[in-house]
């Protein structure tokens, strides 16, 4: 995948994460009626082990999707041993809450649709590539709110995937670890699963938000699908309110059906203060991609932008802690296959 360099020539991480010191100088007003968000996440990075030769998918983030989601429904069919301390009828519940997300009937949003915003993002970086034999593998997934609790199902359905084979190949691997990231700081880890083990479910944690540095770098870290005007957003018609009020929609809904803390704040003025925030240095590009899709028999085009752009907040603190939460829950479209994953850093 094509990665314009940044300005600050940093390395990428193998999984997001907020860099620097955020103490920046910057506007940390936030007006009257305007609430902050109330998100609270799991993050965990999953250790993986290659025991045979692994050919991974163009779009890995899919791939370890795809291979969850069968081994899910495995188990929700009766096809799969359910795992020790969940129900059959909790495994059920499993692939159907992180799959199918169906809205509560008496949902006041979205109540046209017929599923809402998956709970849970996923991030590899193993694109296009082969694993040798003893060759690690991390793959980063969220969970959000109420769906942390799903842990251990999650983790049981990971094991079973690897065990059973990914890739085109179905080539086999191993679970090693399971760490909760990211829960007090971007360098603190806790162990939650190791081989053969039991798995610990931390609770989630609302993520702290720092004070506001004026200059933001946005680097994104998988392709970035924003629509514009109906139309996939390019690297001259990107706008900065299109990023931050698809995290403002998505930290709603999110907040809506996954936590008991529905966002209740002033949209309008949010929308306002996003029309404000200029993009002062860019360098993007249109990265084309497709995955398979076994359900269509097709490949899907899942083009989107790579690159980085540096946003100047001064003046709009409170859409900070929304951009802040960006490289938790992702930005745009297919985050659980692994798309929009950013990451941060005072410019």
């Amino acid at each position: 995948m094509p990665d314009p360099a940044s300005p600050h020539d940093r390395d990428r991480p193998p999984v997001p994460r907020i860099d620097g010191d955020p103490r920046h100088p910057g506007s940390e007003d936030r007006p009257v009626g305007l609430v902050p968000p109330n998100l609270p996440v799991g993050r965990y990075e999953l250790r993986f082990r290659a025991v045979e030769r692994v050919f991974c998918a163009p779009m890995a983030g899919a791939m370890w999707r795809g291979v969850l989601g069968r081994a899910l429904k495995h188990m929700a069919d009766g096809l799969a041993p359910v795992p020790r301390g969940l129900s059959a009828e909790q495994a059920r519940g499993l692939y159907r809450d992180l799959f199918e997300t169906p809205p509560p009937p008496d949902a006041a949003k979205m109540r046209k649709y017929t599923a809402v915003p998956h709970p849970y993002t996923l991030l590899s970086l193993d694109d296009d590539r082969v694993l040798q034999p003893e060759e690690a593998a991390v793959v980063g997934l969220t969970l959000v709110g109420r769906s942390n609790a799903a842990l251990p199902g999650v983790v049981a359905g990971f094991r079973r995937a690897a065990e059973t084979g990914i890739g085109v190949s179905r080539g086999r691997m191993a679970l090693d670890a399971v760490d909760a990231v990211w829960r007090r700081g971007a360098e603190d880890r806790q162990p939650v699963h190791a081989a053969g083990g039991t798995v610990t479910v931390p609770p989630p944690e609302v993520p702290s938000t720092p004070p506001m540095p004026r200059f933001v770098e946005v680097r994104i870290v998988s392709a970035l699908r924003l629509t514009h005007q109906g139309r996939l957003a390019g690297p001259d018609d990107f706008r900065a309110r299109d990023l931050l009020m698809f995290l403002v929609r998505r930290v709603s809904m999110l907040s809506t059906f996954h936590t008991d803390t529905p966002l209740d704040t002033d949209f309008r003025a949010l929308k306002e203060s996003a029309a404000k925030v200029r993009i002062v240095e860019r360098n993007l590009a249109l990265h084309r991609q497709t995955r398979r899709s076994s359900t269509q028999g097709r490949e899907v085009p899942m083009d989107g932008l790579v690159g980085w752009c540096v946003l100047d907040l001064a003046g709009q603190g409170a859409l900070w802690p929304y951009l802040w939460l960006a490289p938790w829950i992702h930005a745009g479209k297919a985050a659980t296959m692994g798309l929009g994953a950013v990451t941060l850093h005072p410019a």
